[in-house]
């Protein structure tokens, strides 16, 4: 797991960090009237709103003249806010990935970061230090307290999301909160076979489709079906997480013995070509066991079939087609 930035982060209220290949600028001022510093110039752009017309200037920043320096002056001040120190602190550990010091700072009972900085730390350590990582987080979800809401959290960091891989087919982008730890800590406890407490995390966040999709994952590794209809009911396939929640409706309702109804579901499932490769053929393994079970043996060939004619080396195929018993020729 690792830090997924957006191209611009605003730092204060008018003053936005761009990040771009060629490096970073800042952009002071509203939309309409922006100064744009970086890559060695300083930019001023004048707009009407409302007309599509705007006015732009732009000043080498190393140009010696007169009107360069005055620019300078003007906004360098703006470009270097004056922050708490605190908060700057925490921002200079998050820039060098500094997780002794972040440590330092959650460790002060009496700072009012020690939260957000622990969980920093602990997103900050995933790959690096995991044991420490999984402590650092497992400490900020039994203090029981969302550190999202934390004002250090909301004032500097609220666009920045986090990747976790929920299942091997579906990664989703968490904002830095309560219910992004809880789900770091869901997928612990499912690797070790813990899923009971898997479970026990995941059904106390803020009911979201990625803890809905969680919960469905574990749910169904421990039989049980019934659960993962109640959570799925009313969904509708509107993305990949969606239709991966009606992929495990259907695999609960087949367990269930509602081979029609598992099929349905199956079949929305995979009915948008948009919707992810690997979304789409966990879709058409499921719906072919439901053929099989259905005694539709040609129409669980045709499914196999149109995952070889996609992609021939998709994992699981091959065991899908032994398992069946179902002969599929090569392309």
């Amino acid at each position: 797991m690792s830090f997924r930035f957006r191209r611009s982060i605003t730092i204060v209220p008018g003053v936005r960090l761009n990040l771009s290949k060629s490096g970073i600028s800042t952009s002071i001022g509203p939309r309409g009237a922006t100064i744009n510093i970086g890559h060695g110039r300083v930019s001023s752009t004048v707009g009407l709103p409302g007309t599509g017309m705007s006015y732009r200037t732009s000043t080498s920043t190393s140009s010696r003249s007169k009107g360069a320096v005055a620019v300078r002056q003007q906004t360098a001040q703006a470009s270097h806010p004056r922050l708490p120190r605190d908060d700057q602190r925490v921002l200079d550990a998050i820039s060098a990935a500094d997780i002794t010091a972040l440590d330092e700072i959650a460790r002060n009972a009496t700072s009012e970061h020690a939260l957000a900085a622990a969980m920093l730390a602990g997103v900050i350590a995933i790959e690096s230090h995991p044991d420490w990582a999984r402590q650092m987080l497992e400490w900020v979800w039994a203090q029981g307290t969302d550190p999202g809401a934390s004002r250090f959290i909301s004032t500097y960091l609220s666009t920045m999301r986090v990747p976790v891989r929920i299942t091997p087919e579906i990664e989703v982008d968490e904002a830095l909160d309560r219910n992004l730890v809880g789900l770091m800590i869901a997928e612990w406890k499912q690797a070790d076979g813990d899923l009971a407490g898997a479970i026990g995390v995941v059904e106390q966040l803020s009911p979201t489709p990625a803890a809905a999709l969680s919960l469905c994952e574990s749910y169904c590794r421990s039989n049980l079906f019934d659960e993962v209809v109640h959570v799925t009911d009313g969904t509708a396939n509107a993305d990949d997480v969606s239709a991966l929640l009606l992929v495990y409706r259907g695999v609960a309702f087949r367990h269930l013995g509602q081979l029609e109804a598992a099929r349905l579901s199956l079949t929305d499932a995979g009915r948008f070509r948009s919707r992810s490769r690997e979304v789409r053929f966990r879709a058409l393994v499921e719906r072919s066991v439901v053929y099989h079970a259905q005694g539709k043996l040609s129409m669980a060939r045709k499914d196999l079939e149109r995952i070889r004619a996609e992609d021939a080396a998709y994992p699981g195929l091959d065991d899908a087609v032994a398992a069946l018993g179902l002969a599929i020729p090569l392309p």
